[in-house]
């Protein structure tokens, strides 16, 4: 992580920060959580908290960037959609996670905000991803790429859409719907 703070002592407080606002936010929650409080976890002032970062929607970027990170390597060895569905079963298990993804998701919209770099590089991950999964149809035909991505873009919606509806209901199982949004599509390499 090249900039603020990259000497090797300060590359090491920033990670322990990012970490630490991983778990913060997972369990207290986007609005639950105070700058002050994680530099105080991190035996810091608040001031040498911002030191490693832009500003706080930096921080709050940064910190959705370790979570995509951790969980790639928490399902890395799986098949492609174990792998995503898990991710989306352990998301449940982080509310606050889930709540800062939908508002910075949200705050995307304006081009200038750091989430909206962080989105897109996201969603053309994904959709690249995803995308290789779909590219043939159970009966062998093949669909234009153009199709693929499309498929990807959708799935990656009802994914998204489902976590966005989760914030305000938790009783949706949102592995379990996308499970059988999946069930229903007619793309062979969507079967976990």
């Amino acid at each position: 992580m090249p900039g603020r703070g990259s000497s090797t002592k300060g590359a090491a407080k920033r990670e322990e920060i990012l970490r630490s606002a991983l778990e913060l936010f997972a369990v207290e929650g986007y609005r639950g959580t105070s700058l002050r409080t994680l530099a105080q976890r991190c035996n810091i002032s608040l001031a040498g908290l911002m030191h490693y970062f832009d500003s706080r929607e930096d921080l709050l970027v940064k910190t959705l960037q370790l979570r995509d990170e951790v969980a790639r390597a928490n399902t890395e060895g799986l098949p492609p959609m174990r792998g995503f569905i898990a991710v989306l079963r352990a998301n449940a298990n982080e509310p606050g996670l889930i709540e800062l993804f939908v508002t910075l998701l949200a705050a995307a919209s304006d081009p200038e905000h750091p989430a909206a770099a962080f989105m897109a590089e996201r969603f053309d991950r994904l959709i690249t991803g995803l995308s290789e999964l779909i590219c043939t149809q159970p009966d062998g035909r093949e669909l234009s790429p153009a199709q693929v991505r499309s498929h990807a873009r959708r799935l990656i919606a009802v994914a998204d859409g489902l976590q966005q509806q989760w914030v305000v209901d938790r009783g949706i199982d949102i592995a379990e719907e996308f499970l059988a949004y999946t069930a229903a599509q007619p793309l062979a390499g969507l079967k976990p």
